[in-house]
């Protein structure tokens, strides 16, 4: 389980520190094939929406796009605790200023979500039929919400995607970061501009790190067309931790 995970340390474009799960031999270096994949991630966001409700911009049309990018392998957003299958923990989605304080969504999954290889997966602000009827989708794409909190803020928020580790005997659960951006509307990350009201900030490698600013651009399509776009894959099956692997006492 993570509990026993060595964590390996890397910098993004920026100099920031990225902090890596990896299998590890004490004493020896750590090559990058030996780094541990995420079994899901954050595909692509919209964090600015053109919709308007009362003058001010609504979080209705908002999502948060995640894939699964293995190309033979399920991914369940779900565990078994250790009292059976009655008590169960959850993947969550949180967004906070980067300081630790809540900015954004939050959304704890349902239980019985899975991923096929490279499906995808919506998490909305809004009731999931209304967004779906509204953006003409497919019955095929599973859009989950709403979520809690605010709208994603449009000058930048950290948002992580957290699943849990196991539960200690105690039965707290340790929850760990599969993936991570912190965006932002300017330089390093792409810049919002008036031409990209409306487009969702992409993400263009799976293989590449989620809080690595030349790892994401604006999509060429608007809105929610957008998120049918194909996320690149370069080493299949094999998605790299983009975050700092924290443990969460919730």
């Amino acid at each position: 389980m993570d509990n026993s995970r060595a964590l390996v340390r890397r910098v993004n474009s920026i100099g920031e520190p990225l902090w890596l799960r990896a299998e590890w031999t004490p004493g020896e270096p750590t090559p990058d094939d030996r780094l541990l994949r995420a079994p899901a991630v954050i595909a692509s966001l919209l964090y600015r929406a053109p919709s308007q409700l009362n003058g001010r911009e609504s979080l209705l049309d908002e999502y948060v796009e995640l894939v699964n990018a293995h190309t033979t392998e399920t991914v369940q957003l779900w565990s078994e605790g250790f009292r059976g299958a009655a008590y169960y923990n959850t993947w969550r989605l949180r967004s906070d200023d980067g300081f630790g304080r809540a900015s954004g969504p939050s959304f704890d999954f349902p239980r019985n979500v899975s991923l096929a290889p490279r499906e995808r997966l919506l998490i909305v602000g809004d009731e999931p039929d209304a967004f779906r009827s509204r953006h003409s989708l497919p019955a095929s794409l599973q859009i989950l919400g709403p979520w809690s909190g605010t709208s994603l803020p449009n000058d930048g928020a950290r948002v992580r995607l957290l699943f849990p580790d196991a539960q200690n005997a105690d039965f707290t659960v340790p929850y760990v970061i599969a993936d991570q951006l912190h965006y932002a509307a300017r330089a390093p990350w792409p810049p919002l501009t008036a031409a990209q009201l409306g487009r969702p900030l992409q993400r263009i490698d799976a293989d590449q790190p989620g809080n690595e600013p030349n790892n994401w651009q604006f999509a060429a399509t608007s809105y929610v067309s957008g998120a049918a776009t194909t996320l690149s894959n370069s080493v299949a099956g094999k998605v790299a931790l983009g975050a700092m692997i924290l443990r969460f006492w919730l």
